[in-house]
């Protein structure tokens, strides 16, 4: 793998035409729907519907075949399964805040609050007769339109649950590194655990990249690091799993164009150094691993050391990275879940280097680009 083929793949990939894969510039329209609080009341109905709903559903099918019996026995059921039901709603209701949509913005995250503290029974209302509506598009209609909240205007597209809010990237107040456009960025020694396919970014830069990826079908993996936090051995225990990642994915891209943009970008942002711009939040205090998909950027997967991680981090493995390449309902671009699929000799080879450079360590680390 030469480091010609990224220096070529991602010479634009800052820049609207290369990164969006020749596609035209679409200017975003702006109005009352991308509001915050438009926004914030959409992502709740979503996050209930997958987190509670879901959850529910089968409860109430049982509540519901109980509900004529007068045996003492399925009463009993039918009692037991109305507590379980209660317990959900009062376990993940408040904390609907708290998930993937609203993580990486804090304005998000507090207007979500703002909603939920003002119309609570609205939205515990839906959990009730979400059947009556036919669909989390209509429960947001009634919910967040006119008729409870009016989070949103009457026009509102309901089929977009998720929205985009405008991004603020020249904030002359953020701390942002300087750093080379990532064509331009030494690749590094091929050691064991190098750097040689994780790229650095800054604040605007991810920013810039993350705002390309919907339109180019380029997923991006990024990796907010940090060494401030005391006693952490985030980097050495995940980091170097992630490194690994990144090694593999770019033998299995060999085979790829090298005239367009890679399907999925590994980055690293120094949190040390670089803040990201409004409204994706400058808040972390640990270090994170962070898969923004193609398909829907705002609404990222992300793993977190030792604050209430969504993995099991224990277990992260170079696997668990692939693992997003290769569930399209996890949302990665078609390009990627070919390349995933399609990766499992190109992984074994790999491994088998790096196995072979542990075990001869005094012989030096393999040479990837030879493999």
């Amino acid at each position: 793998m030469k480091g010609g083929f990224w220096m070529v793949t991602l010479c634009c990939a800052f820049s609207v035409c290369d990164a969006r894969a020749g596609k035209k510039e679409k200017k975003p329209k702006r109005n009352a729907q991308d509001t915050a609080k438009c926004i914030a009341c959409r992502r709740i109905v979503t996050t209930i519907e997958d987190d509670i709903i879901r959850k529910i559903f089968p409860l109430d099918q049982e509540i519901e075949s109980f509900a004529s019996s007068q045996e003492p026995l399925e009463r009993n059921r039918q009692k037991d399964k109305k507590l379980e039901r209660a317990a959900i709603l009062s376990e993940r209701l408040p904390r609907v805040c708290d998930t993937t949509g609203f993580f990486f913005s804090l304005t998000l995250r507090d207007t979500c609050h703002e909603l939920l503290d003002e119309f609570e029974t609205g939205f515990e209302q839906t959990t009730s007769s979400y059947a009556d509506y036919g669909g989390r598009s209509k429960i947001a209609e009634h919910v967040c339109g006119p008729k409870v909240s009016s989070a949103c205007p009457a026009d509102t597209d309901w089929s977009n649950m998720y929205g985009t809010m405008a991004k603020k990237v020249d904030d002359e107040a953020l701390k942002v590194q300087k750093l080379p456009a990532l064509s331009e960025q030494t690749l590094g020694a091929e050691t064991l655990f190098g750097r040689r396919w994780l790229y650095d970014v800054n604040g605007p830069m991810l920013v810039e990249l993350l705002e390309a990826s919907e339109e180019g079908e380029i997923d991006v993996l990024a990796y907010y690091k940090t060494s401030h936090l005391e006693g952490s051995d985030f980097d050495e225990r995940y980091g170097s799993n992630l490194r690994v990642f990144a090694a593999e994915l770019a033998e299995a891209m060999k085979k790829e164009p090298q005239d367009v943009a890679p399907p999925i970008v590994v980055v690293q942002l120094d949190m040390d150094k670089n803040e990201m711009p409004k409204p994706w939040g400058s808040f972390m205090d640990v270090p994170t691993i962070v898969f923004y998909p193609s398909e829907t950027p705002d609404n990222p997967q992300f793993l977190i050391d030792r604050v209430s991680p969504t993995m099991d981090i224990d277990n992260l493995g170079p696997d668990t990275f692939w693992h997003y390449l290769i569930q399209p309902e996890l949302g990665a671009s078609p390009r990627s879940n070919r390349i995933g699929l399609e990766s499992g000799v190109a992984r074994r080879k790999m491994r088998d280097a790096l196995k072979k450079g542990t075990e001869a360590a005094a012989g030096g680390a393999p040479n990837f680009a030879e493999l």
